[in-house]
């Protein structure tokens, strides 16, 4: 049977605690009737999370305007929580806003110092805050007190700033807009929780709270373990998980500990000895009982039978534990895919399964976000069509209000001298960028090799001109097969510091072909080789190359067709030459990509989810989880023997160049050949520029 319930509002009944702890909670709960909905089904008599936290008989900490949003929309609805509402009302006043009763006029940065609303008597209190606070400077303290500066209107209710603080857009692929999915979802009841906040923002606070108020809950039930069915005495877990236990018990459970040591709620629930580094149990009243009666008998006490635990994600112990609430603290950090231990995804779904055994499990993902890649942003994503999710996206100073002008300052300055502010959106304006989770090329330079052909169509005759250079990558790990035509011209504005043009490569031509991984039916390399020979008869090819591969085949092929085919030898020295050029042509702007045409999008794709993989000695390439790398890999190895002419063999053999004529179909003549040849349209190219003589 379950345990039995006390009417709403009924004092609480347990033996366990002193007369004024008893006393507290009773003061605790009247607190939470003067705003309650005497319909709320609730048969434990828990107090809403709002008062749970601001009361001094629980946590005694002020909420942010944020915070308390975020808090509210997520539990109203649930038992305790049926009478928190978004306010909406437009009437100024103190009442109303969201300003009234936060902490940062400690930090002297309250709005409401400024207000034409704010009480007199209120006004002089945080003004005398300001004049003894010894941390602001003192011309900070004549700014904000110059009688001088007239009160300005400074209301907002919560409605109002969820309006203007929430993107109207969003950073999903499919669009959708984040302040009309919190609106939309306002009132819904939810089971998962994704907070993408900048840095600074108080995630890992929130988190403490968060949990803490659920172990509340769960203690308040007297004997959970009866309710969810469970054998007695069973441990009932709250589990925080960070990317690293250092970062689990430095950023999470250091501010449990904390609160712990400050609530007089907690400091009765708590036995010394099960307060460790990384973990604490809780005493329920039925384990007090059941002490009691342990004791009796001369058997020992028990330390308590709800634990809250933080635990990092390479580690799988807290898999198979009775978890009824899961928090992953910096989520977007946990992607791992060298698999040496558990992905994000993985842990997500093995940690789902865990929650789904209780009626009201609480997922909560909590980061600052990276890139478009990982669990964390198919979360994300998911948000947008999944009702029983909410996703809030805010930037550091509007989660935080009392972050200082001056950090967010340097934050952006530091930002600009990496020459990166994309880690600045990232990091402080809590925003996806577009790439790997450890890009070999920044997604804003693949946007500007893009922007930069913006008016180029996919080529499918060459300039007669020009001389073209085609690498083919039959993938072994993808088992998709690729090609890319590349050729360079001379830029008659930038000079090298040798004085001479610099030399841009325009990649012209991108194929892939994909098996049918249904049906299981390979890539017919007969229909490439013809697509090849097909290109040859279009474009001045003077160089095809392929790496080691699958590719003998194909390229003894070729060479029985006259056409100048080369296998690369793809080893570590040579894919870093090659990717390190590569690299260099996208910094130096000196690379041009299409813009319409067939494989943009996939050439766009596998460009920014290129990452870089180092061990101890060197390092390789690969494409992150989900993604492909073959493109890169033949956009590289074309480009790099377009510009230096080097295969990466110390000896050629010995061979005549040989064109085939696009003018005339069929039609292989000899001759020479070089790179950047001059009449392009784009580029009035210098003919000598980028003619390369191959050993005969």
């Amino acid at each position: 049977m379950p345990p039995q319930a006390r009417k709403q509002g009924e004092p609480p009944t347990s033996s366990g605690g002193s007369l004024a702890d008893q006393f507290g909670r009773l003061i605790a709960e009247q607190a939470g009737e003067t705003s309650r909905d005497r319909t709320d089904d609730n048969p434990f008599g828990w107090v809403d999370i709002i008062t749970f936290i601001e009361s001094p008989y629980f946590l005694a900490e002020k909420l942010y305007p944020w915070q308390k949003i975020i808090f509210k929309i997520f539990y109203m609805g649930t038992p305790g929580n049926r009478h928190l509402h978004i306010v909406d009302d437009p009437t100024p006043g103190c009442t109303n806003c969201v300003w009234i009763g936060n902490d940062l006029n400690r930090l002297g940065r309250s709005p409401c110092l400024h207000c034409i609303h704010y009480d007199d008597e209120l006004r002089a209190r945080d003004v005398e805050v300001i004049r003894s606070n010894p941390i602001l400077h003192e011309d900070r303290k004549d700014t904000l007190l110059n009688a001088g500066v007239p009160l300005e209107e400074h209301f907002e209710n919560e409605m109002m700033l969820i309006e203007r603080d929430l993107p109207t857009d969003s950073d999903a692929r499919a669009g959708g807009s984040v302040v009309k999915q919190v609106i939309d979802k306002i009132g819904h009841r939810f089971s998962e929780l994704y907070l993408v906040l900048g840095r600074r923002s108080g995630k890992s606070q929130m988190a403490a709270w968060l949990g803490l108020y659920e172990v509340y809950r769960l203690i308040e039930m007297s004997n959970p373990q009866r309710a969810f069915g469970m054998t007695d005495g069973s441990l009932i877990t709250v589990l925080n998980v960070a990317v690293a236990a250092e970062q689990a018990e430095k950023a999470v459970f250091s501010k449990v500990r904390a609160a712990i040591d400050r609530s007089p709620y907690f400091k009765t629930k708590v036995s010394a000895k099960s307060l460790l580094n990384a973990s604490v149990k809780f005493m329920t009243p039925y384990d007090e009982e059941e002490n009691r009666r342990l004791e009796s008998q001369g058997f020992p006490a028990r330390d308590g039978t709800i634990q809250f635990v933080s635990g990092h994600s390479k580690s799988s112990s807290q898999v198979g534990l009775n978890i009824p609430v899961v928090i992953m603290d910096e989520m977007a950090q946990m992607v791992n895919k060298d698999g040496s231990s558990m992905s994000d995804a993985e842990l997500y779904t093995q940690l789902k399964n865990s929650v789904w055994t209780f009626p009201d499990f609480k997922i909560v993902c909590i980061s600052n976000p990276l890139t478009r890649d990982g669990k964390f942003y198919e979360l994300y994503e998911e948000s947008f069509v999944d009702e029983r999710c909410l996703m809030f996206q805010l930037p550091s100073y509007k989660a935080n209000p009392g972050i200082p002008d001056e950090i967010l300052e340097e934050e952006r300055r530091a930002a600009m001298r990496r020459g990166s502010m994309s880690e600045y959106q990232m990091q402080i304006e809590a925003r996806f960028i577009g790439g790997a989770a450890n890009p070999l090329v920044p997604a804003q330079l693949v946007d500007e090799a893009f922007e930069r052909g913006y008016r180029m169509v996919r080529l499918e005759y060459g300039d007669p001109r020009q001389s073209y250079y085609m690498h083919l990558d039959p993938a072994v790990s993808s088992d998709n097969y690729a090609m890319a035509i590349v050729h360079v011209e001379a830029d008659p504005i930038r000079a090298s510091d040798t004085g001479d043009l610099e030399r841009v490569v325009f990649v012209d031509h991108v194929q892939m072909w994909e098996p049918d991984r249904v049906q299981g039916v390979p890539i017919d390399i007969a229909m490439v080789e013809q697509y090849v020979f097909d290109i040859c008869q279009r474009f001045h090819i003077v160089s095809i190359t392929a790496d080691q591969w699958n590719s003998v085949s194909s390229l003894q092929n070729f060479q029985r067709h006259g056409i100048q085919a080369k296998q690369t030898p793809f080893n570590p020295t040579y894919v870093q030459k090659i990717y390190t050029n590569l690299v260099e042509l996208f910094v130096q702007g000196r690379i041009v990509f299409y813009s319409h045409g067939p494989y943009v999008p996939e050439t766009m794709d596998q460009m920014k989810f290129l990452q870089q993989k180092f061990n101890r000695r060197t390092w390789r390439i690969e494409a992150a989880e989900g993604h492909y790398d073959d493109i890169p890999a033949c956009i590289a190895g074309a480009s790099y023997v377009a510009l230096t002419g080097q295969i990466g063999y110390r000896g050629l053999p010995s061979t005549v160049l040989v064109r085939a004529d696009w003018a005339r179909s069929g039609s292989i003549s000899g001759g020479g050949g070089g790179g950047g040849g001059g009449g392009s349209p784009r580029f009035a190219s210098n003919p000598q520029i980028g003619r390369f003589s191959f050993p005969r």
